[in-house]
């Protein structure tokens, strides 16, 4: 059976303008609401990816054109949330492949592309960005071809059809020229045209549940493509788990996409992108329902202590503040990889590293990959930048980032790529640094930073609540150093010209979210609470830790 409706996610490396296009998309459908006086992009409505500029969370919108519906999800480009990507591939039948008309397909772009190739997938090749002066469409063309070939794409695979857009401006043709490009419906007819109806079977209902979300009136809510039969309010279904048993449940909602709107209808046909609200027994946590990468298991002998498996540091960065600002208040702990055993051997995660720098900043770069045992692949140097290919162990890389920003004065790009396991590596070297600790409780005064500023870096300024056993700075040796940052001057009624003109107090660094998490030691903590996040030992007195230390 032949259905007007297409489905299609988009893939793109962080930053190549995907959610714009799909916003011009949007922003040029037929009856949709939002029209170019919204200012900003549409698709990226959470708090969080309007700050960092990226998406972070999948997002299905559907789109009216002639007689078809469109039916687009908005994937996640960064590597961490690198899940969402693989399970939206099950429920879409073609792909548009975005990259940028100077950078070409990147790291990122490769795993995300391989899984729409070995799902079989029509892929649409759009070229973005051709109003940059720096753009070079054919050099990017080439290269494209050359991934397809090097992922395995069968010979009609690799004859994709191509596009160039730029849009910004919400403009695509077959011509890398923009003067001739009116608006996206060149885009619009070669979906239609390239990209396969849904498969539908005549079998009874059948819906394939690739995600879940939460809403605080329906309850948990089931997010899949619907492979056949018909989906309706109230009607009794079978929820099968993943150890296979079989659930009886009920819909008490159906619903589908109306632009960016999510609308509830009486009835669903197979072939469409539908959230079906489902009655459950039994109540989960609401961030395993929004996430389903995720994982959490409660921690033996400690109480409301749980472990937080993920994808990676910033996807647990992400969960953390989202949680923070819901108002939680909690500790965090040093993130650790996850290791396996096979045939006797230990294993551990390894990823490919891609580095772009300055040239003058590679010496130090490839110094302190080295000295975490990372192994360079390849090197390449173009009109004074370095183009650096490394192996690293995931452990390794704990930390690396922030440092590489201030090696590379900022200037830096740095992007990984899942490898896979490999043999352990032992130990690599530890953090060359220790942490200046609070050594009682108050109030931070200006005398006794002053005094504590001369042992390393601090993070806390004048006039701060601190309590003993706070982390108020790093040390510029590798051990730990209690400092009285509380300490005031002894007054008199005495005093020498010109004293304390020569003292200057340095800014003190202000951590965001990642680097506090990059930082931790393993005895250390990470507070965080609504108004501020502060990092701490684990045991707070000295002498505990002391005793602590005797015991190992």
């Amino acid at each position: 059976m032949e259905k007007n409706i297409r489905n299609i996610a988009i893939i793109a490396h962080v930053d190549h303008g995907k959610t714009t296009l799909v916003d011009a998309l949007l922003r040029q459908s037929e009856d949709f609401a939002i029209k170019q006086e919204t200012k900003g992009l549409i698709m990226d409505s959470n708090e969080l990816e309007r700050e960092r500029g990226i998406t972070i969370f999948s997002k299905n919108a559907s789109i009216k054109y002639k007689d078809f519906k469109i039916n687009i999800v908005d994937t996640p480009g960064h590597a961490d949330f690198g899940g969402e990507v693989e399970r939206i591939m099950s429920m879409v039948q073609g792909v548009l492949l975005l990259v940028d008309a100077k950078d070409g397909p990147m790291p990122q772009t490769k795993f995300v592309l391989k899984k729409a190739l070995e799902a079989g997938h029509r892929v649409i090749v759009v070229i973005n960005k051709i109003d940059l002066q720096e753009a070079r469409p054919d050099w990017v063309l080439n290269r494209t071809f050359d991934l397809f070939v090097e992922l395995g794409a069968t010979s009609s695979q690799a004859e994709f059809p191509v596009l160039y857009a730029s849009a910004l401006e919400g403009k695509a043709g077959f011509d890398p020229n923009l003067a001739t490009m009116e608006n996206v419906q060149p885009l619009f007819d070669t979906i239609i045209k390239e990209i396969p109806g849904p498969p539908i079977t005549s079998n009874p209902t059948q819906m394939l549940v690739v995600n879940t979300s939460y809403d605080n009136y329906k309850g948990p809510i089931a997010v899949g493509f619907l492979a056949a039969g018909t989906l309706q309010k109230n009607q009794q279904v079978m929820r099968i788990k993943t150890d296979g048993t079989n659930v009886p449940s009920r819909i008490t909602a159906v619903m589908t996409f109306d632009g960016l709107n999510r609308i509830e209808v009486d009835e669903v046909e197979a072939g469409d992108i539908v959230d079906a609200a489902v009655l459950r027994a039994e109540r989960l946590e609401r961030e395993l329902l929004n996430d389903v990468a995720l994982r959490v298991e409660s921690v033996e002998d400690l109480d409301s202590s749980f472990t937080v498996s993920g994808r990676g540091e910033f996807h647990l960065a992400i969960l953390v503040e989202k949680m923070r600002r819901e108002g939680y208040e909690f500790q965090v702990g040093k993130p650790e990889v996850i290791f396996k055993e096979e045939n006797g051997k230990t294993l551990e995660p390894f990823e490919d590293i891609y580095i772009e720098c300055p040239e003058q900043y590679s010496g130090t770069v490839i110094e302190k990959v080295g000295s975490r045992k990372g192994e360079m692949l390849d090197m390449k140097v173009d009109r004074g930048i370095v183009f650096l290919h490394f192996l690293v162990s995931t452990r390794g890389l704990i930390g690396y980032r922030s440092e590489f920003l201030t090696d590379t004065k900022g200037e830096g790009i740095f992007n990984t790529l899942f490898h896979g396991y490999k043999p352990s590596l032992g130990d690599i070297k530890p953090r060359n640094h220790g942490s200046l600790i609070a050594y009682e409780t108050g109030t931070s005064n200006t005398y006794g930073l002053l005094n504590a500023q001369e042992r390393g870096q601090l993070f806390v300024g004048p006039g701060v609540s601190v309590y003993k056993g706070m982390i108020v700075g790093k040390n510029a040796k590798p051990q730990d150093l209690e400092v009285n940052i509380c300490k005031t001057k002894q007054l008199s009624n005495m005093r020498s010209k010109g004293e304390g003109v020569s003292e200057h107090f340095d800014t003190p660094l202000s951590l965001s979210l990642e680097e506090c998490i990059e930082y931790l030691g393993d005895d250390e903590l990470l507070e965080v609470t609504p108004k501020s996040l502060r990092l701490r030992k684990v045991v707070l007195s000295a002498l505990d830790r002391k005793r602590s230390t005797i015991h190992k």
